[in-house]
């Protein structure tokens, strides 16, 4: 969708979903290709869904909007969209029974609880022509944008990556908060550093000239996409121009390594001729942890278990940040829910140099 954003995909979904059932009501069907083209943008929601929450990446303006509130699920659960546009499509649920059922209901009626079920399974998924793909294995799934922009971009993120495990979200997108709220919370969160990818010098992966204007609009390529036969492995590598712009050009090119069902390798380099402030950033949920700062190690101890994050540098000199709920800053905070936020776990590894290699390792096994 046209607006780079998770959520502004649901509200077109639920557009669609008031228009073509009133549509079918008056006798006056939508065209055929019309109703292919909105089964792919839910199958394309579905595939980006964690499996036991229904909940998705925060990826994108996340401003609260909600046009049809047909249902008391949580706002960050999107199953009653996605359920509703299936069975609209072809007649099947998504899921069994659940509270996600309530716009299927309103919008088909009680015939509707009925049908019977297609739970597709979600596999490794691309979107090539938007920029968005998931790898997943049997406890996680990672979600990563690479994207050449055709559309105004809402926020500078490219190659940011999300990692959720046993249903919970380790490595999370900041979210949106505010964008009129007074600084630093009027709209800080659409900052590159805020993300989990790589800034260079401070500055965005492209300029800010307006509210919500970005230029030059970034281009990026998939270099790598391939999985073993049996699944045990699987690599994606991609880089984006952001920082070419730069007087000393800069590429960020970024790797994916998963290793059997939940150990993920992240590897950034970063390529120029002078010497740069080469800054890797990750962002975690506020759970309570434990830093070891001699190996780069964060203890994470979540409702499902510790978990370990391991940063680590090629440069010979690096120092590490971490922060949490940092006072008249955005930094440790996200914002899962326009206007609210809440405290999160930021870590930071910055280092000098015309060139550097971050490697990050993410396990629930001490690493």
């Amino acid at each position: 969708f046209v607006q780079h954003s998770v959520n502004y995909h649901r509200l077109m979904l639920q557009d669609y979903l008031w228009a073509i059932r009133l549509g079918e009501l008056q006798g006056r069907p939508f065209s055929d290709a019309l109703r292919q083209r909105i089964a792919q943008a839910e199958a394309w929601l579905y595939q980006l869904q964690d499996v036991s929450t229904g909940q998705v990446p925060y990826y994108g303006q996340n401003d609260g909007a909600l046009i049809l509130p047909l249902n008391n699920c949580d706002y960050l659960d999107f199953r009653p969209v996605v359920q509703a546009t299936h069975f609209m499509i072809t007649g099947k649920r998504r899921y069994p029974s659940g509270p996600w059922d309530e716009d299927l209901l309103w919008l088909f009626g009680p015939q509707a609880l009925d049908s019977e079920v297609d739970a597709a399974p979600r596999l490794d998924f691309r979107a090539n022509i938007g920029g968005y793909y998931t790898f997943r294995s049997r406890n996680s799934f990672a979600f990563v944008r690479c994207a050449t922009y055709r559309d105004r971009p809402g926020q500078a993120d490219m190659l940011h990556f999300d990692l959720w495990w046993r249903g919970q979200n380790i490595a999370v997108d900041p979210g949106t908060y505010s964008y009129n709220a007074p600084p630093p919370w009027n709209n800080p969160l659409a900052h590159t550093i805020y993300h989990n990818t790589v800034s260079v010098d401070g500055l965005d992966q492209m300029d800010r000239v307006g509210r919500f204007l970005w230029f030059p609009w970034i281009h990026s390529h998939i270099l790598h996409n391939v999985r073993s036969p049996r699944g045990y492995l699987s690599y994606w590598e991609a880089e984006h121009d952001g920082y070419r712009r730069l007087s000393d050009p800069v590429t960020h090119r970024r790797g994916i390594l998963r290793v059997a069902e939940d150990i993920w390798l992240i590897l950034d380099e970063l390529q120029g001729a002078k010497t740069h402030a080469f800054r890797l950033h990750w962002l975690f949920q506020d759970w309570p942890y434990h830093w070891h700062p001699d190996s780069g190690c964060l203890q994470l101890k979540t409702n499902q278990g510790e978990y370990y994050v391991r940063i680590l540098t090629t440069a010979n000199q690096a120092s590490w940040g971490l922060a949490r709920a940092e006072e008249n800053a955005a930094n440790g905070w996200r914002a899962p829910y326009y206007s609210h936020r809440t405290p999160a776990v930021s870590l930071e590894l910055t280092t000098r140099a015309s060139a550097t290699r971050f490697v990050t390792l993410f396990s629930p096994l001490m690493g």
